[in-house]
């Protein structure tokens, strides 16, 4: 499961670079949305806001990074494929 979801944030994120790459906010959308992975990656490895109880070595954390980081692209990914269904819905009706 892990080394599948290890290949496939990257080619999520790169598909949905493409996807936005005639979007005119596409540079903010970037920015935005990595100054908000930091933020939640940070908040979720710095904090105690996944209490587990007992979790001597700290794994309840870093699972919750990987698995927290894995759902910010798979979001981001459904935000660019209706991104990019809006772009190709206003260029059919530019060209009639």
């Amino acid at each position: 499961m892990v080394p599948i979801i290890l290949v496939l944030c990257p080619v999520l994120w790169i598909i949905s670079v493409w996807m936005i790459r005639k979007w005119r906010f596409r540079n903010t959308f970037l920015i935005v949305n990595l100054l908000f992975f930091f933020a939640m990656e940070s908040v979720l490895l710095t904090t105690d806001v996944i209490d587990t109880g007992h979790d001597r070595y700290g794994y309840a954390r870093y699972i919750a990074a990987f698995f927290g980081g894995f759902l910010h692209t798979a979001l981001a990914f459904a935000i660019s494929i209706g991104i990019n269904l809006s772009l190709e819905k206003n260029n059919e009706n530019a060209d009639r």
